[in-house]
């Protein structure tokens, strides 16, 4: 009977788990997004130069990526639930620690744990629980919406770091980080995930870490996400950052309606001329605050349809049993992008190289990526399942 009762509920798309799991990757999200302008405001205050914010960065990325091999055999062996919400904790705790210390030398190891705790929620909870607690109809709109919930999270972070840093000192704002990840533990811990029975995995393997053969949408995904980091990374007002979550927002609504009858290439090449029309309209006019606000309304919808195709092409490209692996890859790459872009911006790259990464990225696209892509033989679901 409550084998049943599950089975209802999970049919449902928006039900009461699928809600709080989202609800979840946004909080964690934005608890780690966070981290990157406060670090990059510690690290000005103290007059650390942008090798120390790289480093830190670094550590980050690097420790995501570290307990990928043992990604399958660790929700195999331990319980999904289990393994998520400890995964929560470890964030919790490094955003802690970050708060109690300015030494790099105390910094980068605790920012490694954070990146190994990191990447082990979002293969937990994303490219596992959440996999597992949907139907096969409906996976792919669950994973399109789910990830949506961690795309968010990058301008509602800038704008939370604004929004408190006016009565908090930079390390105090790491508690808040810390109190995002309690929520998100709460969530999470009252989403009820059932027994599945050990499958007796390999202790090191490649499944729910990383997709070799993805590895030409990695490298044109990462100079996209690359972009946001930068614009982000550099002075930027709430109005800003605002204004970008307007656009993902208008990008997350419009997406489908708007490219559900188009072209496969209509949503990435539309989405990349925005952000190149973007950085056009700043060196044009950019001293005049409402074409700043249009440019970053226009970079949101941009970099929102551009990811969503990204998205569909990982998604299309898995064969059975490989979405979990394929998704972690693409979070792995969208990451690294973002902690990237931030040191770039955090540098001060001039605006023409930006411009200039941009009309490359969609020369990479319309020349080799999609290219590539039409020779693969994907799933063709296109927007059935979204």
């Amino acid at each position: 009977m409550e084998s049943m009762e599950y089975k209802d509920r999970s049919s449902r798309f928006w039900n009461q788990d699928y809600i709080k799991m989202c609800l979840t990757q946004l909080l964690v999200m934005l608890a780690v997004m966070m981290q990157f302008p406060i670090l990059q405001s510690s690290h000005q205050s103290v007059g650390a130069d942008v090798w120390t914010y790289l480093l830190c960065t670094a550590a980050f990325c690097v420790g995501m990526v570290f307990p990928g091999p043992f990604s399958a055999y660790m929700v195999d062996a331990y319980k999904r639930k289990r393994v998520c919400s400890w995964s929560v904790v470890g964030i919790g705790i490094a955003a802690m620690g970050l708060s109690h210390t300015s030494n790099l030398l105390l910094m980068l190891p605790i920012r490694l744990f954070e990146g190994v705790c990191f990447g082990i929620f979002q293969m937990s909870l994303g490219s596992t629980i959440i996999n597992d607690l949907s139907i096969s109809e409906r996976r792919t709109q669950t994973d399109y919406y789910f990830l949506w919930f961690g795309r968010l999270s990058l301008p509602l972070a800038m704008m939370s770091c604004w929004l408190f840093s006016a009565g908090y000192v930079n390390e105090e704002l790491f508690y808040l980080s810390a109190l995002l990840c309690l929520a998100g533990l709460l969530l999470i811990s009252s989403v009820r995930v059932p027994f599945r029975a050990p499958n007796k995995v390999k202790l090191v393997s490649f499944d729910r870490f990383w997709y070799p053969h993805a590895w030409l949408l990695c490298l044109n995904l990462l100079p996209l996400t690359m972009i946001e980091g930068i614009w982000l990374g550099g002075e930027v007002s709430p109005m800003d950052a605002l204004l970008l979550f307007v656009g993902m927002l208008t990008a997350c609504f419009t997406h489908r309606n708007f490219f559900e009858a188009a072209d496969e290439r209509a949503d990435a090449v539309s989405g990349m001329l925005l952000v190149i029309a973007s950085m056009i309209l700043l060196l044009m006019e950019g001293d005049q605050r409402n074409v700043v606000f249009a440019a970053y309304f226009m970079l949101g919808v941009g970099i929102g349809w551009s990811a969503s195709r990204f998205l569909l092409y990982f998604l299309k490209l898995s064969n059975h049993c490989q979405r979990g692996t394929l998704q972690q890859t693409y979070v792995i790459s969208a990451t690294v992008g973002i902690g990237a872009g931030f040191v770039l911006g955090y540098w001060q790259v001039d605006i023409y190289l930006t411009l200039l990464l941009s009309v490359i990225t969609l020369l990479q696209y319309l020349l080799i990526t999609h290219r590539w892509w039409k020779k693969q033989g994907g799933r063709d679901f296109k927007f059935r399942e979204v």
